[in-house]
């Protein structure tokens, strides 16, 4: 990942996510990478022990301590005119028992505020603001996490 990529990213208010696999090895988003690709399709999610999502505010570190815990997704909008997207929120966070219970870290970005520590629970998440809607059940087949 580039350093001028990162603070690009950065000065735009977005964010991104990295991981760090139990060998050392660090993902990127903003390498030529994906989480699906590099992570899921590859059986390395298994290997994910920390998660990191890198904002304007600072970084929020995310302990993973479940194989297969580690997650991470967009909430956006699309025009319906020309379908472009633009990200509102990101969210990485880490699954903590086996009734799906997680910790979660929060980019808005239409606010720019990070919440670094969410507590919910992937099969009912819950907002981090009055102004937005819980997402209420995370697809957790499409993230590839396992309770």
């Amino acid at each position: 990942m580039s350093l001028l990529h990162r603070i690009t990213t950065l000065s735009y208010g977005q964010s991104y996510w990295m991981a760090r696999l139990n060998s050392g090895r660090i993902l990127c988003e903003l390498d030529p990478c994906a989480w699906l690709e590099s992570l899921i399709a590859s059986g390395d999610l298994a290997k994910v022990v920390e998660v990191v999502l890198c904002t304007p505010a600072g970084d929020v570190r995310v302990p993973v301590i479940r194989p297969y815990g580690a997650f991470q997704l967009n909430q956006g909008v699309a025009n319906l005119f020309t379908g472009a997207r633009t990200k509102t929120a990101q969210i990485v966070g880490s699954i903590t028992n086996d009734e799906g219970d997680c910790v979660a870290a929060v980019w808005d970005a239409r606010l720019q505020k990070l919440y670094p520590e969410m507590h919910t629970n992937v099969l009912d998440f819950s907002s981090w603001h009055p102004s937005v809607s819980p997402l209420r059940r995370l697809n957790i087949e499409a993230l590839g996490v396992r309770l």
